[in-house]
């Protein structure tokens, strides 16, 4: 059912999956949704092109929350056990450690990740699931695109190259991509802070076909921490809407207040999980 076949060019590798379905082909407006799971503290996103069976995850909380599975095959098509691309944006417990059940559970044509060395027994569970299943994986690099029929484009904004990144922070190393369909925009940013930020912030004010003002939906950086989310960032994508993904009264003190104000400053319209519990975008 999907095809993926992937091209070389100078920006980097430009994947087109088609889906031959009949709702693809003959589907008049379809949403764009973003399903954002209560996974304590940790992240964990669906996005979703309604009216087809694209389903792309980002990242799986910790693994403690033990309705995660039947949370994603609620928001999926029924008896559709097939999860199109997982995106792992770094190796961090709270981003992996639901990934192993979820493999168990669901079919996965594509692995997207980061490929940076780190010690996590998780992450090398994760490791040995893909290779026993021969799952496809892509190690991120910037200008990578995933093309989705005419409307819905995918790209890689950070790292330069993640299967050679050196970073002193683990979260620096996070993948941040921008997803877009038709005019909407939602902007994933990992746990990246700010030496990581720095550095994609100088790529991105290069880059004027991004188009970044104006961002529908601002993924909040390493669960609204004050160590990420500058106000230069915010300058350049000027969100209207934030999810902040974390667990209420946790050690880490997540959300900053600091960033919190930051964002009220900008007139973000904010959601937090520990608050909303499972919140759906649709665009």
């Amino acid at each position: 059912m999907l095809k993926i076949l992937i091209f070389l060019n100078c920006l980097g590798i430009v994947i087109i999956l088609k889906i031959w379905l009949f709702f693809l082909v003959f589907q008049t407006n379809p949403e764009f949704e973003v399903a954002v799971f209560d996974v304590g503290q940790g992240d964990c996103f669906l996005i979703k092109l309604k009216n087809t069976t694209l389903q792309i995850l980002i990242d799986a909380g910790d693994g403690s929350t033990q309705n995660l599975t039947e949370k994603l095959a609620k928001e999926m098509p029924l008896a559709d056990k097939t999860i199109d691309i997982i995106i792992l944006t770094h190796p961090h417990q709270d981003h992996v450690g639901g990934i192993p059940s979820i493999l168990e559970e669901f079919e996965t044509n594509l692995i997207i990740e980061t490929g940076v060395d780190f010690e996590n027994k998780t992450y090398d569970n994760f490791e040995e699931i893909v290779d026993l299943k021969q799952i496809p994986r892509l190690y991120a690099a910037r200008g990578e695109k995933i093309l989705i029929g005419e409307n819905f484009v995918l790209e890689i904004l950070h790292p330069f190259f993640s299967k050679s990144s050196q970073y002193k922070n683990v979260n620096d190393s996070s993948i941040v991509f921008l997803s877009k369909f038709k005019e909407k925009k939602a902007l994933f940013t990992g746990d990246i802070e700010l030496e990581g930020e720095k550095e994609m912030l100088d790529y991105l004010k290069s880059r004027q076909d991004l188009e970044l003002e104006n961002i529908d939906l601002l993924k909040t950086a390493h669960h609204g921490s004050k160590t990420s989310t500058s106000k230069e960032f915010l300058d350049l994508i000027r969100p209207r809407q934030a999810i902040i993904s974390c667990a209420r009264k946790n050690s880490f003190n997540h959300p900053a207040t600091e960033t919190i104000q930051l964002l009220n400053y900008y007139q973000v319209e904010l959601k937090r999980t520990y608050q909303d519990g499972d919140i759906i975008f649709k665009f």
